[in-house]
C-alpha cells in the first residue's frame, strides 16, 4: 500500500514534473515565436524603409541632374516662354513633379511651368538645410497645403483641419554661380509616392511617413497628419545625429503598437519612417498560441499525447521558421523584380546565376540566354583592356567599383550606363559572388549631347555661332604663332537683306540665310571656319596663309557665292555681300574682339565703298589701320 501511494505520488510528481516541464517549455517556445514574429517584421519594415528611400532619392536625383543641366543651357540669356517651355516639357515625363518655377533673391517666382505662380512669393527661410556662408545645397520646405504655389495655403482656414488636403513638397535647387539670387523651386508631387507606398502597405498593415530631419512630416500615407509635426518623444527615437538607421519598437498616431524602421537620405535632408501595425504582424503566433494550447492541454493527461503535442509544436515551431524566412525571400526578391535598375549577380568566377527583370528589359537579353554565360557578352568594344584592368584592380582592393560604361543590347545598340559592382564574401574573406546594380542613361547622354550642340551652333542655319566662333578663333591664333603663318578675318554682311525680308516674309528671309550660307561654307576650304554672328552678319576664320594676299581667292568666291541667285518658289532672290578683312598676326598685341572690329570696321568701309567687295585692312608702322579696297590700300 505504501509503496502503491509513493509510486502515485511518484508517478503525480513526474506528471506534474512534466506537465510543469511542458508548460514551461510551451510558454519559453511561444515567447521564441513571438520574438522571431517581432523580429521579423522589423526587418521587413527596415526592407520597406529602405525601398521607399531609394526611391524617393532616386527620383529627386533624377530631377536634380536633369533640371540643372536643362537650366544651364540658357546661361545669361533667360527667356521665360523657352524655359517654361523646357520646364513643361520635363513635366510630362515626370509624373513626381507638379511644377517648375524660378524665384528670384527676394523668393518670388519669375518663371514657372505654371503661369498661374509667377508673381507668388515663398518664403524659404525654414527650408532644410539652413543657409550657411559658401554651402550650396539641396533644400526641403514644409508641406504647400494646395495643389500648386499659386494657391494660399488653407492651414490658416477654419474648417479644414480635419480634411486630406492636395499639397506639394517645396524643394529648392541651387542654380550656377553667376546667377545671383536665382533659385529653381521645384514642386514635388507627395501623391505620387503616397500612391506607391500604399501599393505595399496599407492602413491597417501600418504606415509610412516621410520626415524633415527637424520632424516636421512631408508626407504619409495615413493622410490626415500630412504637413504636422511628429511628437517630440517618437522624434527623438530615431536618435538621427547618432546614426542613418534602425529599428526599434513604438506606437502609431492611435496609439497603438507598431514595429518602427527608420532609414535616412544619404543625399538630402529627410528621413523615411515605416511602421508595422504589431497586432497585425503578431497574427501568425496569435493563431499559434491557439493551436498550441488546443492540441497541449488535452494531450496533458497522457504521455503519448504530451509526447506527440510536444512534437507537433516542434513541427510548427519549424515550420514557423520557415514561413517567416520564406517571407524575407518574397520580399527581397520584390525589390529584385520590381527595381527599375539592371541588376546581374554573377559566381566567383564571374559566371552569370542570375538577373531581374530589368536586366532583361534593357539588355535585350532574357534570363534563360545569359544564366552561365560570362557578362562580357554585353561589351560594346568602347572601352579599352587598361580600362577593365583598373575595373578588377578596384574590386580585387576594395571589393567595390562604380563608373560609367558603354556596353551592347542584344539588337546591337549601344547604350550608356551607371554601373556599380560589389563583391560578397563569406566570413573569412573568399569572395562568393559578384553583385552588379546598372541604370541605362542613354536617354540623358544624348539630351546632353544636343545641348552641347545647341549651345555652340545657330538654330537657322547649323553653322558655329559667336560662342564656338571665338574657340575655333583663338586656337587659329594660337596655330599661327606655332607655324609662323597668317590668319585672316573676315566680316560679312548680306546687301539688301532686309529689303528682301520686308518685300517676302521672314520664310524667304531664313530660306535665303539658309542657302547662302551652304554657298559660301563651300567656297572655303576644310580648315576655315565660317559662324553666323547674327542676322544677316556672318564671320569667317581663314587659316593657314602663307601671306594675306593668298587670301584674296577665297574673297573672290565668298563674294561669288553670296551674289548668287536663289529660287524662292516662283521668286528668285538675290543679294550681295560687303566684306571687311583683318590678318594676324600684327605688330601690336592683337586680341579676337580687336580682329573682329577690325574687320567690322572694313565692312562699313566696303558697304560705303558701293557693296558687292571687299575692303582690307592695313597697318603701317604706327599701328593705324588703313582700309584698302579689293586688296588695293586707298590713295592719301
Amino acid at each position: 500500500m505504501f509503496n502503491h501511494q509513493k509510486g502515485w505520488l511518484r508517478f503525480y510528481l513526474a506528471l506534474t514534473a512534466f506537465v510543469v516541464a511542458v508548460i514551461g517549455l510551451t510558454g519559453y517556445s511561444l515567447w521564441l515565436l513571438r520574438s522571431d514574429a517581432i523580429r521579423s517584421s522589423l526587418n521587413a519594415s527596415a526592407l520597406m524603409a529602405r525601398s521607399f528611400e531609394n526611391f524617393l532619392t532616386q527620383s529627386i536625383s533624377s530631377v536634380d541632374v536633369v533640371a540643372a543641366s536643362l537650366f544651364s543651357l540658357h546661361g545669361k540669356d533667360r527667356n521665360a516662354q523657352v524655359v517654361g517651355a523646357n520646364f513643361d516639357h520635363l513635366l510630362r515625363q515626370a509624373p513626381h513633379l507638379r511644377s517648375l518655377s524660378v524665384i528670384d533673391a527676394q523668393d518670388r517666382i519669375v518663371i514657372s511651368s505654371s503661369r498661374a505662380n509667377v508673381g507668388v512669393q515663398v518664403a524659404v527661410q525654414d527650408f532644410l538645410p539652413l543657409v550657411q556662408t559658401g554651402h550650396s545645397a539641396l533644400r526641403v520646405g514644409k508641406p504647400w497645403l494646395g495643389r500648386d504655389f499659386n494657391e494660399p495655403q488653407p492651414s490658416d482656414l477654419p474648417g479644414l483641419a480635419a480634411k486630406p488636403l492636395a499639397s506639394v513638397i517645396p524643394l529648392l535647387y541651387p542654380l550656377q554661380a553667376g546667377d545671383t539670387g536665382w533659385r529653381l523651386l521645384v514642386a514635388l508631387n507627395p501623391d505620387f509616392f503616397v500612391n506607391h507606398m500604399l501599393q505595399q502597405v496599407d492602413e491597417q498593415t501600418g504606415l509610412v511617413e516621410v520626415l524633415r530631419l527637424d520632424g516636421v512630416l512631408l508626407m504619409s500615407t495615413h493622410l490626415q497628419t500630412q504637413g504636422s509635426r511628429l511628437q517630440h518623444d517618437a522624434f527623438a527615437k530615431l536618435k538621427l545625429g547618432e546614426q542613418e538607421f534602425g529599428q526599434f519598437e513604438g506606437t502609431l498616431p492611435g496609439q497603438s503598437a507598431a514595429l518602427t524602421a527608420f532609414r535616412v537620405s544619404s543625399l538630402y535632408p529627410f528621413v523615411v519612417v515605416s511602421h508595422l501595425n504589431r497586432e497585425v504582424a503578431l497574427q501568425p503566433w496569435y493563431a499559434e498560441i491557439k493551436t498550441v494550447v488546443l492540441m497541449v492541454a488535452p494531450s496533458a493527461f497522457l504521455v503519448v499525447l504530451l509526447a506527440l503535442g510536444y512534437q507537433r509544436r516542434q513541427h510548427l515551431y519549424k515550420a514557423q521558421q520557415a514561413e517567416s524566412q520564406r517571407l524575407q525571400r518574397i520580399n527581397a526578391a520584390c525589390v529584385f523584380d520590381n527595381t527599375r535598375e539592371g541588376i546581374i549577380i554573377t559566381s566567383a568566377d564571374g559566371l552569370i546565376t542570375d538577373v531581374n527583370a530589368a536586366f532583361a528589359r534593357i539588355t535585350g537579353y532574357s534570363r534563360a540566354e545569359v544564366i552561365g554565360k560570362n557578362p562580357r557578352l554585353l561589351k560594346s568594344g568602347r572601352q579599352d583592356r587598361a580600362f577593365y584592368r583598373s575595373m578588377w584592380q578596384a574590386l580585387a582592393a576594395t571589393g567595390h567599383w562604380s563608373g560609367e560604361i558603354w556596353n551592347r543590347r542584344k539588337d546591337g545598340e549601344i547604350f550608356a550606363e551607371i554601373l556599380t559592382i560589389n563583391s560578397v564574401s563569406d566570413s573569412v574573406g573568399v569572395v562568393q559572388q559578384y553583385v552588379a546594380v546598372f541604370t541605362n542613361i542613354t536617354s540623358l547622354k544624348v539630351y546632353q549631347n544636343e545641348l552641347e550642340h545647341i549651345a555652340r551652333f545657330d538654330a537657322l542655319t547649323d553653322l558655329p555661332n559667336r560662342v564656338l566662333l571665338a574657340d575655333r578663333l583663338q586656337q587659329a591664333m594660337r596655330q599661327a604663332q606655332r607655324r609662323q603663318n597668317r590668319v585672316a578675318v573676315v566680316f560679312i554682311d548680306l546687301d539688301g537683306f532686309k529689303a528682301i525680308n520686308d518685300q517676302h516674309g521672314h520664310d524667304a528671309g531664313d530660306f535665303l540665310l539658309v542657302t547662302v550660307s551652304k554657298r559660301m561654307r563651300l567656297a572655303l576650304r576644310d580648315g576655315d571656319t565660317l559662324a553666323r554672328n547674327g542676322g544677316d552678319e556672318f564671320v569667317a576664320v581663314l587659316v593657314d596663309l602663307p601671306s594675306i594676299d593668298d587670301a584674296l581667292p577665297l574673297l573672290e568666291r565668298l563674294l561669288s557665292a553670296a551674289s548668287q541667285r536663289v529660287d524662292f518658289g516662283a521668286v528668285q532672290l538675290q543679294v550681295s555681300a560687303s566684306v571687311g578683312v583683318s590678318r594676324y598676326p600684327q605688330p601690336q598685341a592683337t586680341t579676337i574682339d580687336d580682329l573682329l572690329h577690325q574687320a567690322d570696321a572694313a565692312m562699313y568701309q566696303a558697304k560705303q565703298a558701293g557693296k558687292n567687295q571687299y575692303v582690307i585692312y592695313q597697318l603701317p608702322p604706327s599701328s593705324t589701320s588703313v582700309p584698302c579696297v579689293n586688296g588695293t590700300p586707298p590713295k592719301a
